[in-house]
């Protein structure tokens, strides 16, 4: 009988302490955090963002594999990149990946990538590439230099 009432009397306690409590405070709003205002979806045209650079990025990202390995036509990319570099004043991206050889190139003037395209496309090995050839439009610089980047797909 003891046990029941102890299990009675703390029964009652519990639920007394679960009613809320008078008081003459107001109770203070839980702290938020702000938010981070959400990216933009799209950039807007008038952004000063090149479509050059923009396509030049998506075709890069499309290709980048970071399990670069290495291919039977590994080397046959290269060569032909280095090809059309020679009369780069700059070449970044340089690599085969899963998808293809891609390179980025920076010519002195729209002129110099011009004339290295047309002797890169009139080599035989050029053209014995079986897979796509791409080639971003030339995003124009302010000091009259042009960037490319140039993809060679696999040729499987």
């Amino acid at each position: 009988m003891v046990l029941v009432g102890f299990a009675i009397a703390l029964l009652v306690m519990t639920r007394a302490s679960d009613r809320p409590v008078a008081s003459n405070h107001a109770a203070a709003p839980a702290p938020q955090r702000p938010r981070a205002p959400a990216p933009p979806l799209i950039v807007a045209p008038d952004a000063g963002v090149d479509p050059a650079r923009v396509e030049r990025e998506q075709l890069l990202a499309k290709v980048r594999d970071p399990r670069q390995g290495h291919e039977a036509w590994n080397e046959r990319g290269i060569a032909l990149l280095q090809q059309l570099g020679a009369s780069a004043i700059a070449t970044t991206e340089v690599g085969c990946y899963m998808a293809g050889c891609v390179a980025v190139f920076t010519f002195a003037s729209q002129g110099a990538y011009d004339g290295a395209r047309d002797r890169l496309v009139a080599l035989p090995e050029y053209r014995a590439w079986t897979g796509g050839k791409t080639f971003t439009t030339p995003e124009q610089r302010g000091d009259g230099s042009v960037v490319v980047a140039v993809v060679f797909e696999r040729p499987d």
